[in-house]
């Protein structure tokens, strides 16, 4: 019985924990379904590359290199950890069938923040960029409360021109 209930408040305390990420601009894959509500399920991606979700070519963002972006994120859900503070990690990706590229952007410490704040960083697009294969990147930002094992993760789809 002492089991079944540490399992119970272990589960309701996960719960409670869990943190959501949603990315505004540039949008993120898939749907915004909800995000004005803390804890919407659209925002609560963590399995894998870009929280599972594929790519979108229908609706990308047009960068240029050399160029600054303001990228816009949500904390859906907060998760702050006064001891350990997080963070919110926004790095650009290539891939191709040669090579895997990856640079990070910018770093958001978490703040004590509520649920549903937006977070914005000015982002600088590399002018060293390779776009012979092909000018698609992936901008993909990631949650790391520092609490649970988990990364909460949201990507968008760029293109890259000259």
């Amino acid at each position: 019985m002492k089991g079944l209930l540490c399992l119970g408040v272990t589960i309701c305390l996960v719960e409670i924990c869990s943190a959501h990420l949603c990315l505004l601009s540039p949008r993120q894959r898939g749907s915004l379904s909800g995000f004005n509500k803390a804890a919407a399920e659209d925002c609560y991606l963590t399995q894998g590359e870009c929280g599972g979700r594929m790519s979108d070519p229908d609706n990308m963002s047009i960068y240029k290199r050399g160029m600054n972006y303001t990228v816009i994120l949500q904390k859906n859900l907060d998760h702050h950890n006064d001891t350990d503070p997080g963070s919110f990690d926004i790095s650009l990706h290539h891939k191709t069938s040669f090579s895997y590229y990856t640079r990070t952007l910018a770093t958001i410490p978490d703040t004590a923040e509520t649920s549903l704040t937006l977070y914005m960083a000015d982002v600088h697009i590399p002018r060293d960029l390779q776009l012979s294969e092909s000018p698609a990147y992936i901008l993909e930002v990631t949650y790391n409360t520092n609490t649970l094992p988990i990364t909460f993760r949201q990507c968008a789809d760029v293109l890259i021109l000259e």
